[in-house]
C-alpha cells in the first residue's frame, strides 16, 4: 500500500510540478526502510540500537561529492540537495524507523514499562484510530491543504501589492535556487543585486528598463555580471 501510494505521489507531482516532482519523499523512504527494517525484528535488540547510531551519523562521515548523482540521491550522502518538493533519503531517516522497531520490541518484552491507565480513555482511542489510518490521512490532507491554499491565493484575501524591487528579488532567488546554491547564498546575492540596481546611479537606466520588462540583451548581460560579482563577494 505504501509503495503504491508513493508511486501515486510521484505520478501526480510529475504532472503538477514537473520541475520539482517527488521521486523519493516520505512514502518512498517508508516503503524501502520498512523492508530494510525486517531483519531487525529477529536479531538482538542491541544490534538495532547500534544500527540507529550508525545510520544517524553516517552522513557526517560519508558525505562526498561523488554521491551528487541523480541515481544516488535516495541515499542522502551528497552535498547538493536535489530539486524536489519532498526529500527524505534513507540516511539518516532510516534511524527513526529502526527506533520504532526497537521501541516496539521493548514493548513486547517489557509491557510493564509501557502500561498505562489511560489506554481506555476516549482520547487514547481516538489517537489509536488516527494511527491506524495514518496513510489515508496523509494522502488526503495534501490535496485539501493545496486546494485551500490555492483558493486563498486566487481570492486575493491576503494579497498585498508587491514592489518591483521585491518582485525582482524573488525572481532572482528562484533562479538562483535552480543552480543548486543554498538559500542563504541566494538570499544574500540577490539582495546585493537588487540593492545595487535600485540604489546605484550606474544601473539606474537598466533598472528602469527591467521594471518595464523591456530590458535588452545587453541589460541582461550586465545584470548577470553584477550577480556574479555579488556572488563572488559571498565566497570566503
Amino acid at each position: 500500500k505504501i509503495s503504491a501510494a508513493a508511486a501515486l505521489v510521484t505520478a501526480v507531482t510529475w504532472y503538477v510540478f514537473p520541475d520539482n516532482y517527488i521521486f523519493f519523499g516520505i512514502l518512498h523512504c517508508l516503503a524501502l526502510t520498512s523492508v530494510l527494517a525486517l531483519p531487525f525484528l529477529y536479531v538482538p535488540i542491541w544490534t538495532g540500537v547500534i544500527a540507529i547510531i550508525v545510520t544517524l551519523f553516517a552522513p557526517l562521515f560519508l558525505q562526498q561529492s561523488f554521491w551528487d548523482q541523480p541515481w544516488l540521491d535516495w541515499l542522502g550522502f551528497g552535498f547538493i540537495e536535489p530539486h524536489t518538493n519532498d526529500y527524505v533519503p534513507v540516511f539518516p531517516w532510516f534511524a527513526f524507523v529502526l527506533f520504532g522497531v526497537v521501541l516496539g520490541r521493548l514493548a513486547n518484552y517489557m509491557p510493564q514499562l509501557f502500561a498505562t491507565e489511560q489506554t481506555e480513555t476516549r482520547f487514547f482511542r481516538r489517537m489509536v484510530w488516527l494511527g491506524r489510518w495514518s496513510l489515508a490521512i496523509y494522502l488526503i490532507h495534501q490535496p485539501i491543504l493545496f486546494g485551500a491554499t490555492q483558493l486563498v491565493v486566487v481570492s486575493g484575501v491576503f494579497s498585498q501589492p508587491i514592489s518591483p524591487a521585491t518582485a525582482f528579488r524573488r525572481h532572482c532567488e528562484m533562479r538562483c535556487r535552480e543552480t543548486s546554491a543554498n538559500m542563504d547564498t541566494c538570499y544574500a546575492t540577490c539582495g546585493c543585486v537588487t540593492q545595487r540596481l535600485t540604489e546605484t546611479s550606474e544601473y539606474a537606466e537598466i533598472w528602469q528598463r527591467v521594471k518595464a520588462n523591456s530590458g535588452t540583451p545587453q541589460d541582461r548581460e550586465q545584470v548577470y555580471q553584477l550577480a556574479a560579482l555579488c556572488y563572488q563577494q559571498r565566497l570566503p
